[in-house]
């Protein structure tokens, strides 16, 4: 009944490689596999600054493709890039971007 946090936005030194803005990085495939594990829906989670010292949070359901092989970590592993970019672009100056991932 509760709600679990993984950022999965982290330098992986191993893991699948697959697109991240572009540029092919070493990606975490956890946020999927718990996914796959658990069958819990994925939701990305987004801050933007409205105001000195506020912020809008905002969760979004991740959409996995009706196609996608769930037993692949690379695809689990591109849909939460896929998120994470989608999520990011919001505000990328309210980004932590302290990860060299590139």
């Amino acid at each position: 009944g509760g709600m679990l946090g993984i950022l999965g936005d982290q330098k992986m030194r191993e893991g699948p490689t697959t697109s991240y803005f572009g540029v092919e990085v070493a990606s975490s495939p956890i946020p999927g596999l718990f996914h796959r594990r658990s069958g819990a829906p994925m939701l990305a989670l987004s801050v933007v600054t409205v105001a000195p010292m506020r912020w809008e949070l905002t969760l979004v359901p991740v959409v996995f493709p009706v196609d996608i092989d769930l037993s692949s970590r690379v695809a689990l592993a591109r849909v939460t890039n896929q998120a994470l970019e989608h999520r990011l672009a919001c505000s990328p100056c309210d980004c932590l971007w302290m990860h060299k991932r590139f």
